[in-house]
């Protein structure tokens, strides 16, 4: 459901999810994460509702991300396809005391947290069988602008991703199953394999 919110209500039951990540540990502002999602289906009406909440710090930024997702499924030949939109809202936060200037002739202000609240809308798509799923995300739809500084804007930028697997069943009781996953930002692309 992090990776894409169409796979809201594709599960028979009620399913739920938390995750914490800690890196570098022991390092002063070191990245966290902690995130909890829920969805259930109501499969007479082929439908999914979702929650999302994700929670993010690095050094003197964190954010928090809350979303509700309706997903909405069709029966498509030996699979489904399902469809997925998310709304809600990112809070951006900046911790002025955890900040260190450089050039003191840059600093803003020395204490104090400055929080900002936009608006967040996702879509997604995803489509799988009994062995193999293909998925692909739109973040950031609206692309929301937001300031922590005076006169100085940032911008949640649209993202995408896209996620395909397959699982080959070797034996009884052996299944192999590789999948990639591929991240495009503004500035970045990242890619992962997983056997």
């Amino acid at each position: 459901y992090q990776v894409n919110s169409a796979y809201v209500g594709t599960r028979e039951t009620l399913f739920l999810t938390a995750m914490a990540r800690t890196q570098w540990t022991g390092i002063d502002g070191a990245p966290t994460m902690q995130s909890f999602t829920a969805n259930i289906p109501f499969s007479s009406k082929n439908i999914g509702l979702g929650f999302l909440a994700v929670n993010q710090n690095a050094g003197a930024h964190g954010s928090t991300r809350i979303m509700a997702t309706f997903g909405y499924h069709l029966r498509l030949g030996n699979g489904h396809l399902s469809f997925g939109a998310s709304a809600g809202t990112i809070n951006n936060r900046f911790n002025w005391g955890k900040a260190t200037f450089k050039d003191l002739a840059d600093q803003v202000q020395s204490s104090g947290v400055e929080n900002t609240y936009t608006a967040n809308f996702n879509f997604a798509s995803y489509f799988y069988t009994n062995t193999l799923y293909v998925g692909i995300q739109f973040d950031n739809i609206n692309q929301s602008e937001f300031s922590t500084v005076p006169d100085g804007k940032s911008r949640n930028y649209l993202n995408f991703n896209a996620v395909i697997g397959k699982a080959f069943v070797l034996s009884k009781n052996v299944v192999f199953k590789p999948s990639a996953l591929g991240r495009v930002t503004k500035s970045a692309f990242l890619a992962e394999l997983n056997l």
